[in-house]
């Protein structure tokens, strides 16, 4: 739930254009594409960029010991940080910017705050953050009471009707106890289990290629473990 909360709430506040510290068009911490230049073609561009980050992953995780086992969690966690710092060189951005991105090309299209609102839900189940109608009912509770109040309705470029109906959901959120999600934390737990699931994709990729590997040579009495497979030479 508390992601949930973060994500209505704090993306309001990261897209509303009241707010000078996180504006609707964020500086991201991680490489962007290069622009395109007069005459190129923008989706080759993207697919060049893209393919790019893909080279560099697949190049630095050549330099790093690639744990198989999905329940040993030091090593699945010490993965995590490599995993990090390999997208972070790549240009790769984060679970939280992707959402930020998505969330502030959505205030960007909407032309009422309804409309925004609306499509916030929509995000969260794209990106598979749980549905809550309880974080709902008080977002469009409020914005219908801002509305009445104010006698219009509030427009996505309408900043002191945003800054009314900012302070009344501070209000609402007082009232039901509820508290912002540790981004760092989230960050953290998003990454942990994206690490296990590629691992165990590595870990099932790996034994099929052993396993055709001792088929072809005749070697299917021969055991091998997650030690090993783990220092086997890439293409092995």
């Amino acid at each position: 739930m508390a992601m949930m909360f973060r994500t209505a709430r704090s993306a309001f506040r990261q897209a509303r254009p009241l707010v000078s510290a996180v504006t609707s068009t964020p500086s991201r911490g991680y490489a962007q594409a290069a622009p395109a230049q007069e005459g190129d073609d923008p989706v080759k561009q993207i697919f060049l960029d893209e393919t790019k980050k893909v080279k560099t992953v697949l190049e630095e995780l050549k330099k790093v010991k690639i744990p198989l086992n999905p329940d040993d969690r030091p090593a699945m966690e010490a993965f995590t940080l490599q995993l990090r710092e390999i997208k972070h060189k790549a240009g790769i951005p984060t679970f939280i910017e992707k959402v930020d991105d998505l969330l502030s090309s959505a205030f960007e299209d909407a032309d009422t705050l309804r409309e925004y609102l609306l499509e916030t839900k929509k995000i969260r189940t794209i990106v598979g953050i749980d549905q809550d109608e309880d974080i709902d009912a008080i977002l469009l509770g409020t914005l219908d009471q801002v509305e009445k109040q104010l006698g219009r309705t509030l427009k996505t470029s309408d900043e002191q009707g945003l800054s009314v109906y900012d302070s009344e959901l501070d209000k609402k959120f007082a009232e039901h106890d509820l508290e912002m999600i540790d981004e760092e934390h989230l960050e953290d737990t998003v990454d942990y289990e994206e690490t296990v699931d590629t691992v165990e994709a590595m870990r099932e990729a790996a034994y099929e290629a052993v396993k055709q590997a001792k088929s072809r040579e005749g070697l299917e009495d021969v055991q091998v473990t997650d030690e090993e497979l783990g220092k086997a030479p890439p293409g092995v």
